[in-house]
């Protein structure tokens, strides 16, 4: 199979898989029937399907084609890298209590960010998401448990509050623009998310001292993340120090976005085709509470 094979399996594997976030846009379109699904059993289904995808793109031969078709080729690449940094580098799955709260409530938003009216289908997938997040939240704490970074436990703790409350007011609004059957449906729906939410924040109010897990990557993964899977060259203490004039001028001091010395990486400069992250791309951050990927 071909890039353009390839590129259309990873792609639609990565509309069922990536991650969402409450601070950018809706980017990609679910499948039909899709709920965001976060166990260790998914987030080992992802690292077996990237070390996959992987291993078929390190088979790819582009270096007879058009440099368009070679500018593609390196462009997954990038993509691929970007999987690695989510799960193995960030690793906002297993450190990051807010994480799970993006995933559990943001596809909500982002069906609601859609133009009027809301049909049927629309409204049975608002739902179907507001029914998945005492799952979604459940997962959460099968995965976090032990791992979380506290300041990140403490600002999910900040962002819970009054959260059920919010929902119930959002969905309480929703209800008259909703077809009579899914209507009838939302206020029980609404019920289940809002009392996940309560249980999540007390849950990591009594985790909280127990939570062990770093803040920061670390230089090396950050290093990664620009280079890698953004193919940007500015080294990473640059963007520190940009970020320190940035924020840090207007808070308090918080923890660096990528602590400790290292050094910059040698950006791939190869006039050949091939995204070369794989040979050098480090397998996990700082105190990694689980094993890595074998696609590293």
């Amino acid at each position: 199979m071909g890039l353009d094979g390839l590129a259309g399996e990873f792609w639609a594997w990565r509309a069922a898989t990536q991650p969402d976030s409450y601070d950018d846009i809706t980017r990609i379109e679910r499948p039909a029937g899709w709920v965001a699904d976060w166990s260790p059993g998914a987030v080992q289904g992802r690292r077996r399907a990237l070390a996959s995808f992987v291993e078929r793109y390190r088979e790819l031969d582009l270096t007879s084609e058009p440099v368009a078709v070679q500018v593609d080729g390196r462009l997954l690449g990038c993509a691929l890298a970007r999987v690695h940094w989510e799960l193995e580098l960030l690793r906002g799955w297993e450190r990051n209590p807010r994480f799970h709260l993006d995933q559990a409530l943001v596809p909500i938003y982002n069906r609601l960010l859609e133009p009027p009216p809301i049909d049927a289908a629309r409204a049975e997938a608002l739902l179907r998401h507001l029914r998945r997040v005492p799952v979604v939240l459940a997962q959460a704490r099968e995965n976090l448990a032990g791992r979380a970074a506290p300041s990140f436990a403490e600002h999910a703790v900040r962002a819970l509050d009054a959260a059920d409350a919010r929902l119930r007011t959002a969905m309480h609004a929703l209800t008259p623009h909703l077809p009579r059957l899914q209507a009838a449906g939302l206020p029980a729906a609404t019920d289940l998310a809002a009392a996940a939410l309560v249980e999540y924040r007390e849950w990591l109010e009594v985790q909280l001292p127990s939570f062990t897990g770093p803040t920061a990557p670390g230089p090396a993964a950050f290093a990664f993340f620009l280079h890698r899977s953004r193919c940007c060259r500015t080294r990473w203490s640059g963007c520190a120090r940009r970020a320190a004039r940035n924020w840090l001028v207007r808070s308090p001091p918080r923890p660096s976005c990528a602590t400790g010395t290292g050094t910059r990486p040698t950006p791939r400069s190869s006039p050949t085709w091939r995204h070369t992250w794989l040979a050098s791309a480090p397998t996990s951050s700082p105190s990694a509470g689980s094993t890595s990927s074998g696609a590293s």
